[in-house]
């Protein structure tokens, strides 16, 4: 085995696992914190064209490792961490997810700190010691954007609501163009990334990674015993897949 890079660990003999950064805007914090989030979507730079295009999802069902291996969101087993839009005050890092009055922010300490006080840094320039959620990977793929599922939409984390129309509440989606309309899930998960990523975004129809993940922890880097146990158990799952 080769060198380990600074933000790889050797688990046990063998078993390198890779810590990454992964960056999620305020709502989609708040989707994973609500548990309604276990699925990322993020392009793949470096878009293929014509045949290779065509061959893509193909190649990777015959060759996945290959694909972990150019994926920046990394492998199953692997850890993310977290950024997100963050403040420091004194001893304390402060995320903008957390539930807040905007007159005062009550801390889980029980201390009181003025949010007008609040100076929030941009998410890319959290460091890995302020990060509270950490993810491990359980399946990384390919796909064409618009070839997203209802279900998988749902698990994007979009939000859901009742949206009352001629007095009867519909279970609908938030578009996050137009607020609370009532939508399908794949029709607001597109406006979701639209939102984020652009007008043109949807019309490219580009190629995506599919990054499905659990949660480990929601107040810091979990302890070895959590990620020997969620490792465990996502590479069991992963070895059965990989066998059928």
């Amino acid at each position: 085995m080769g060198k380990l890079k600074p933000n790889q660990f050797e688990y046990w003999p063998g078993t390198v696992i890779t810590e990454r950064p992964i960056l999620f805007q305020t709502d989609m914090v708040r989707a994973i914190l609500e548990g309604r989030k276990t699925q990322t979507r993020r392009e793949i730079k470096g878009q293929p064209t014509g045949d290779e295009s065509i061959n893509l999802k193909d190649l990777y069902n015959h060759n996945p490792e290959y694909f972990y291996e150019i994926c920046k969101y990394g492998k199953p087993g692997d850890l993310i961490w977290v950024r997100e839009t963050w403040a420091g005050w004194e001893d304390l890092t402060i995320h903008k997810a957390q539930t807040f009055d905007t007159s005062m922010w009550f801390t889980t300490e029980g201390r009181k700190i003025p949010y007008s006080d609040m100076k929030w840094k941009p998410s890319i320039h959290m460091p890995k010691v302020a990060s509270r959620i950490w993810l491990m990977v359980e399946e990384v793929r390919v796909e064409r954007l618009n070839d997203i599922i209802q279900k998988d939409a749902i698990a994007e984390g979009i939000f859901p609501h009742l949206c009352p129309i001629n007095g009867v509440d519909v279970l609908g989606y938030k578009n996050y163009f137009h607020g609370m309309l009532p939508t399908s899930p794949r029709l607001s998960f597109f406006s979701l990334w639209e939102s984020i990523n652009g007008k043109e975004s949807l019309d490219k129809n580009s190629w995506v990674w599919v990054v499905q993940f659990r949660v480990l922890s929601t107040a810091g880097k979990p302890s070895e015993h959590v990620i020997k146990e969620y490792y465990t158990d996502i590479m069991s799952l992963y070895q059965e897949v990989a066998s059928e």
